[in-house]
């Protein structure tokens, strides 16, 4: 459905040419009560009733150049967007949310439009690619040569939540550093070189090493679940240093590592060890994942080497 002509300019903006209502197979779910009611978020117009798609629409539309300087530096003129960018605005979510039919026919509207950009702010619980609807319909835009852009949908504190990270489509946080902290090293010699850098706290210890170790399951119906992976330690203390382990296991799990003990011979010997995790099945709902986290130390007496133990078990949509 494309609504065309005047429109109230509270309601859309100026640049916008087409407003595309973007409904697929799940148009039964509307209600007359949703298309009737004019401060529902049902609307069948573009305009976003909790005003932050509006706002995001006129920033990326605006044509407002000035003249900026930074201090006496790079003077020139500063403009949010191009001037004759236009925008044509699917609307694909509802009151019961948003219908992965509705997000293909949108992107389906995108490629009979002829779009250049499509920016997404759509986000759900983490899935296979063949199964996201957003991934899907992504790729065939970008196959087709548009430029696919897409917030990063984040379910924290829980742990493996980003969505929208397909490698086709440029995901874009809410919050981050977009500028560079000027840093200059001077040498001996006199020779200056130029870099970027921000503080970041104290820097690791040089003699140390903190690998971290990480094993992920995937439920299937299985009551005990195992895996394991090797490692590889350095040495670079003292000669015929002899290193033991002690495991503090992730909460539930069973953690074994061989060889338990590592005697080095000479400085900068590598030694492998491998590292079994054991675990048993928990209730999940499908789509969702558990984290937990434990350690390993290493340690001759005199020196520790402590790697930190991540487990994800996540619960599979089918």
């Amino acid at each position: 459905m494309y609504f065309t002509g005047k429109t109230n300019s509270g309601q859309c903006i100026e640049k916008s040419v087409r407003r595309n209502e973007g409904k697929g197979n799940d148009e039964e779910q509307q209600t007359e009560v949703e298309l009737e009611n004019p401060k529902s978020e049902g609307l069948l117009y573009d305009r976003c009733a909790r005003k932050r798609g509006r706002r995001r629409r006129n920033e990326r539309k605006k044509n407002v150049s000035v003249v900026g300087a930074t201090l006496v530096y790079a003077k020139g003129f500063a403009a949010s967007m191009a001037p004759k960018a236009r925008l044509v605005v699917y609307k694909v979510c509802w009151m019961g949310g948003c219908y992965g039919s509705d997000i293909l026919a949108a992107f389906d509207a995108d490629l009979a439009d002829g779009v250049d950009v499509v920016s997404l702010s759509v986000g759900g619980v983490v899935v296979s690619y063949h199964l996201d609807e957003i991934a899907i319909g992504a790729f065939g835009a970008t196959s087709a040569g548009m430029f696919v852009s897409s917030s990063t949908s984040n379910g924290s504190p829980g742990g493996l939540t980003v969505t929208n990270v397909a490698p086709w489509v440029t995901t874009v946080g809410a919050r981050t550093i977009d500028r560079d902290f000027s840093a200059s090293l001077k040498l001996e010699n006199g020779k200056i070189m130029l870099g970027i850098s921000i503080y970041g706290g104290p820097g690791l210890t040089p003699t140390q090493m903190y690998p971290i170790v990480y094993g992920v399951f995937q439920q299937y119906g299985k009551k005990r679940m195992s895996t394991h992976f090797i490692r590889t330690i350095t040495n670079v203390g003292d000669l015929n240093s002899v290193y033991k382990v002690t495991i503090k296991p992730p909460g539930g799990m069973v953690v074994t590592v061989k060889l338990d003990t590592l005697t080095f011979r000479k400085i900068g010997q590598k030694l492998n060890f491998l590292v079994r995790v054991q675990t048993r099945a928990i209730k999940l709902t499908p789509g969702s994942s558990s984290v937990k986290s434990g350690f390993i130390v290493w340690s001759d007496g005199k020196h520790t080497v402590t790697s930190p133990l991540v487990v994800a078990v996540q619960q599979p949509l089918d």
